[in-house]
């Protein structure tokens, strides 16, 4: 239920024997988004029993659940409901940083190790790093016998008239998640399923929701600004927010070139698509669309 939507049971499967650290991302960090944090502050003991449930299944790992220090109380919630577990099980609360959800530096700021470039993944460091969503609904499925029909999305923006976050069925309609939340206040100058950093606009309410929708964002004229691209001024500020150490302008230009080696050879397959290189910008150049576009056209390459 995380954003890449990797299948919970593959992932589980491949690290039997392999694993000995557990990471239940619990690190909501982008603006708007708190179904994560309203779960773990409602459901606290369900996220124990799907932690237990992962223990059992991978032999009894260490266990970290990651919280950002600005959800005080969903990490009071988590202490209380974990205050009499047996074994290495930590709450780490990490600085409120973004992309502090990215499963690579959330291992990093957890564990201290370093995930080497695709196709390495967690596991090849001895981790497996699960949503907090994901982890309740591993209880759910054991315990229950329930399979995931519905999860918890954030309905926001200033053009909703009652923000909420909702439990909905898989397969609502964006529409009727507004509806739900009391309408719009006026209409939307744009509709970004997601998050606003990492989030996709989309031209339609008529769309249904899925397990990795975290959130719906109306945003009305006052927060949206149109720009148009301009050719980039090489002043490095796309650098220093990369939080992979790449180099978005290099990747952007070789990718308007067609020039898929050079952005290859730019490591472009290790980007997260976080969004940070588009925001900080000041030539307003579409970087994290630039890379997505690479990595696509890579992943068809034979």
């Amino acid at each position: 239920m995380g954003g890449a939507g990797f299948p919970t049971g593959a992932k589980l499967a491949s690290g039997v024997g392999k694993v000995d650290t557990v990471l239940v991302n619990g690190a909501e960090c982008e603006p708007y988004l708190c179904a994560d944090f309203r779960l773990m502050l409602e459901r606290a003991d369900r996220v124990r029993l799907g932690v237990e449930i992962l223990r059992k299944i991978l032999g009894g790992c260490a266990v970290r659940i990651a919280v950002e220090a600005n959800k005080p109380e969903a990490i009071a919630a988590l202490e209380k409901a974990f205050a009499d577990i047996d074994g290495n099980v930590e709450i780490v609360v990490l600085p409120v940083l973004y992309p502090q959800g990215s499963e690579k530096h959330q291992i990093y700021a957890t564990v201290g190790r370093v995930v080497p470039e695709p196709p390495a993944l967690p596991i090849d460091v001895g981790c497996v790093v699960e949503n907090v969503g994901t982890v309740a609904a591993v209880a759910d499925a054991v315990e229950k016998g329930q399979i995931l029909l519905s999860r918890v999305t954030t309905v926001s923006g200033d053009a909703v008239r009652e923000p909420k976050n909702v439990q909905a069925p898989l397969g609502t309609k964006y529409a009727d998640l507004v509806a739900f939340c009391g309408g719009e206040s006026e209409p939307p100058a744009k509709v970004i399923s997601g998050g606003t950093m990492m989030g996709f606009a989309v031209p339609s309410l008529e769309i249904a929701t899925t397990k990795t929708t975290s959130g719906l964002l109306l945003l009305s004229k006052r927060r949206v600004f149109q720009y148009s691209s301009q050719a980039c001024i090489n002043c490095g500020r796309c650098v220093r927010a990369c939080p992979m150490n790449l180099n978005p302008a290099l990747i952007g230009q070789a990718v308007e070139a067609d020039d898929l080696a050079c952005a290859a050879r730019a490591h472009v397959a290790v980007c997260i698509e976080c969004g940070a290189c588009t925001f900080v910008c000041p030539a307003y150049r579409p970087l994290t669309q630039l890379c997505r576009r690479a990595k696509a056209a890579l992943r068809k390459k034979p």
